[in-house]
């Protein structure tokens, strides 16, 4: 079960020059649900404890999909959220995938995601992946 889980509807604009690279903007809003971690949801000046937190503000998204050669590919996404309370304050999760096909039989792929949510920690949040595996089509 999702718990946190994050929720974003948008309607706007995108833009998508070419197949590697797509924009889009627009207003947004954006849910945090909670059944057992209610500090990302409660609103302190209330005496209910809150287990939905809405926010509405502006949403960016950019895309961006290179094939790298035949047997390589670069994909990397970031998403922006910015509350109109706190404009100023924009959250941020960047994924970003490298895959590759070293061989007929041996594939890699790294991925790095950088998350910044002011809702959950003051801090930026970093996870690395790396990742080698072997692959045989049996039919």
């Amino acid at each position: 079960m999702l718990d946190p889980g994050y929720f974003r509807e948008s309607i706007g604009l995108a833009y998508k020059p070419s197949e590697i690279f797509q924009a889009r903007v627009g207003a947004a809003m954006k849910q945090t649900v909670s059944r057992d971690f209610t500090s990302r949801t409660d609103d302190p000046e209330t005496e209910k404890i809150e287990k939905l937190h809405n926010e509405l503000g502006a949403d960016s998204v950019l895309d961006f999909n290179y094939k790298i050669s035949e047997n390589s590919l670069i994909k990397s996404k970031v998403e922006l959220f910015s509350n109109l309370k706190a404009f100023d304050q924009i959250d941020v999760i960047w994924d970003t995938d490298l895959t590759a096909k070293i061989t007929q039989y041996i594939g890699f792929n790294f991925n790095v995601k950088l998350v910044y949510d002011r809702d959950i920690s003051t801090m930026r949040q970093l996870k690395q992946i790396m990742g080698i595996g072997l692959s045989y089509a049996f039919l």
